[in-house]
């Protein structure tokens, strides 16, 4: 299944998600290091843990649901709180397509349409797979374009 994501309005850092159970919606907040994800009719929280470490929750209610984990020196992060470890990584050097991945299967890709825009193509490969690790995939993706555009 294709959905596809734009910015919000030309000068927007938040996303809209085309198709992905109607409309899903990813924010940030203005340090552009914690913000939202809106989907199944629910808001999730992203936020970052601490000013140095590079991990983030995904929390509803108060709630921690995923911890996602940069690693070190990669475009890598684990993701772990689902009933499966995940692995977002970014698959070429060169390129800027990202894959959502257990050891064996892989879930989603995340990619942009052209060097030349921000609308990006989500494929996910499961359709029973929840909406709301797609997005908080597509979010840390985007937190990480919006790092390298910024030259960090």
């Amino acid at each position: 299944m294709n959905y596809y994501s734009k910015p919000k309005h030309f000068f927007s850092g938040d996303f809209v998600i085309s198709g992905l159970n109607g409309k899903s919606m990813i924010a940030f907040d203005w340090g552009g290091n914690s913000g939202s994800i809106s989907t199944d009719g629910l808001k999730f929280e992203v936020e970052k843990d601490g000013w140095i470490a590079k991990s983030w929750f995904l929390k509803t209610g108060g709630q921690k649901q995923l911890k996602a984990e940069k690693t070190l020196m990669k475009s890598e992060f684990s993701i772990s709180g689902s009933n499966r470890d995940l692995r977002l990584f970014k698959t070429s050097f060169f390129g800027d397509e990202w894959q959502l991945e257990d050891p064996g299967f892989v879930y989603a890709t995340y990619s942009r349409q052209s060097a030349f825009t921000r609308t990006s193509e989500i494929k996910v490969f499961a359709p029973d797979f929840p909406s709301k690790e797609i997005c908080f995939g597509f979010w840390l993706v985007t937190w990480m374009r919006k790092l390298s555009a910024q030259g960090d």
